[in-house]
């Protein structure tokens, strides 16, 4: 009944409460898109499976000019690996690239969802892959991965050959379609899955990086460790050190560069690039920001004084009510119900509003696979936020109306008649 009264008092002022749904569907969309971008500030923050403070990427000032192999031998790469290893500030180092297992076969049948969340369709590709990253010997034991469920790489993982059977490790999303020993595409066997909610650089030179949710990681075959060709692009591209506190950067910055590369490479601590990416973007949403702690203020506002207009307009009909025996927190649950309405109806158009705003962001978030601070996206965490930007609103509103309504009694609400 409180319901349906509800109802028809927000018709009776259709106008008003048109306005407010206005307000909620791009208050609250702007409010959504703020949320996504300081829960990626979170998740760069604390999700990452290398330790932020001593993990240092090996990178060069300018990836654009081009450097030659030709010039360099596999002993001049090794020498300064040797270096690099025998430094007393480095605890470990490792190397990687970036690859894909295109999947077309498994010991177990292959789900269909699944094949659609690994398709990648923004770039005109229709085949299903999991993006992985291959990781070397010394690497894996920088990393010291605790699986969720199963095992890690042993030894004799290094030790295959690229075209061989090799162990895999996969994220925590494949746990649904896959048991420990299945097989993919007759090579790829799955011995362990990873921890949930973890990201992994797969780029020294990005501010994005790869998630581990729906990614696998692998071990380095002895062809490709060995691979000369191979070895100098991860060399320049993709070489991680982890250092000890208060290391000499500048002196270990020297060490790394090859006599005559055209390309001068130096070494960045992967904790304060994410902290100074994040502090440029914050900068730049401090306009939504702004936007967002209006629309706050509009919204308690507009709340307030549109019900104690109601109120006026509907006095003698509540100063009855009161007087034949309805209670004053019978009322004001009356009037908080119609606000609860408003504010609901508001919020699931502005998700929906945000959804169309942000489609092809959220499909490259979906299909993209990576962490960074423009990664939107549109799960449970999110919505719970804006749930609770939603109570807040409702709740800081209705505690001011609350305030005016118990003031109120049944004679000056009747205009003197008892």
């Amino acid at each position: 009944m409180r319901t349906i009264n509800a109802l028809k008092a927000l018709k009776n002022r259709w106008f008003i409460s048109l306005l407010l749904l206005i307000q909620f569907t791009f208050g609250l969309s702007i409010i959504t898109g703020s949320i996504n971008i300081f829960y990626n500030f979170f998740s760069l923050h604390n999700h990452s499976l290398l330790d932020l403070s001593s993990t240092y990427l090996l990178t060069s000032y300018d990836p654009t000019i081009k450097t030659f192999e030709e010039k360099f031998n596999r002993d001049q790469l090794n020498q300064i690996y040797d270096k690099i290893q025998k430094h007393k500030d480095v605890i470990s180092y490792g190397t990687y690239y970036e690859d894909k297992i295109p999947i077309s076969t498994s010991t177990r049948t292959l789900n269909k969802k699944m094949l659609a969340d690994l398709t990648t369709t923004i770039f005109g590709l229709n085949q299903p892959e999991i993006n992985a990253i291959v990781i070397d010997e010394n690497y894996n034991r920088l990393l010291n991965l605790q699986v969720e469920e199963g095992k890690n790489f042993s030894k004799k993982s290094f030790t295959s050959k690229r075209n061989g059977k090799i162990n895999i490790l996969v994220g925590p999303y494949f746990k649904k379609y896959f048991r420990l020993g299945d097989v993919i595409n007759n090579q790829y066997t799955i011995i362990g899955f990873l921890p949930k909610d973890k990201y992994i650089v797969n780029n020294n030179s990005t501010n994005t990086y790869l998630k581990l949710d729906k990614a696998a990681i692998i071990p380095m075959s002895q062809d490709i460790y060995n691979d000369y060709g191979n070895m100098f692009l991860r060399f320049h591209q993709s070489t991680v050190l982890k250092l000890r506190p208060n290391a000499d950067i500048d002196a270990l910055n020297q060490l790394v560069q090859l006599k005559g590369d055209t390309l001068k490479m130096y070494l960045k601590n992967l904790g304060q690039d994410i902290h100074q990416n994040i502090t440029d973007s914050t900068y730049s949403e401090i306009p939504q920001i702004l936007l967002g702690a209006c629309f706050i203020f509009f919204s308690v506002t507009g709340i307030v004084m549109t019900t104690i207009l109601s109120i006026i307009i509907r006095k003698r009909e509540f100063g009855i009510k009161l007087v034949l025996g309805e209670s004053k927190s019978g009322l004001f649950y009356q009037i908080f119900l119609e606000n609860l309405l408003i504010g609901i109806a508001g919020t699931i158009l502005s998700l929906f509003y945000f959804i169309w705003k942000y489609q092809k962001l959220l499909k490259i978030s979906h299909d993209l696979n990576v962490v960074s601070v423009l990664d939107f996206k549109f799960n449970m965490p999110i919505l719970f936020l804006v749930f609770m930007f939603l109570f807040i609103i409702i709740l800081i509103s209705n505690f001011v109306i609350f305030i005016f309504f118990k003031k109120l009694e049944p004679k000056s609400l009747i205009g003197g008649m008892e």
